[in-house]
């Protein structure tokens, strides 16, 4: 069991799973999935979405516009948690107090099984678990030493000084 917090800094824990297409997207498995959790995510809401793909060609960056990305989110009445299920996807959300890993972990599980039983997936193309952190501290100007044990490194050349910060760890798992 980890460090306890008085006030502990994580605002959101996010676990997404990204698919490799198995049958087609039917829009009709935001109904069954929702079947299957609505009595602990009762409210639903929908969101729409854009993406954007940039690459580089012939010393020049394309962009492409991609297909809207329509999800669907499940709430808890009290909106401690989320589900959210779109195309090829699943995302399960806690949000603030963070429960620890020991209750989100079933979460997870029990809402990947029944995606897995309504949409049937062909396999996973991506795992991702995000811990959003939102820190607030007593100073105006402090020493990031002082303060975390993993924190970016600003070359001497330029300002010491800054804002907000953040930090990402990609870690290959097979």
């Amino acid at each position: 069991m980890g460090k306890k917090y008085k006030n502990p800094p994580i605002i959101e824990a996010v676990c997404e799973f990204q698919f490799a297409p198995g049958q087609p997207w039917d829009f009709t498995v935001h109904g069954l999935f929702y079947e299957q959790i609505r009595a602990e995510f009762p409210e639903k809401q929908q969101q729409m979405g854009i993406g954007i793909r940039f690459r580089q060609e012939a010393g020049a960056i394309q962009h492409e516009l991609l297909p809207n990305s329509e999800r669907m989110q499940f709430l808890r009445k009290d909106k401690s948690a989320l589900v959210q299920v779109g195309p090829d996807m699943l995302a399960v959300n806690h949000l603030k107090p963070y429960p620890g890993w020991e209750v989100f972990k079933p979460l997870i599980l029990d809402n990947l099984n029944k995606y897995i039983e309504v949409a049937k997936p062909k396999g996973l193309k991506r795992l991702g678990l995000r811990y959003i952190n939102k820190i607030d501290l007593p100073e105006q100007t402090i020493k990031m030493q002082d303060y975390f044990n993993y924190f970016t490194l600003i070359p001497k050349e330029l300002p010491q000084t800054h804002e907000n910060f953040s930090a990402r760890v990609e870690i290959p798992h097979e």
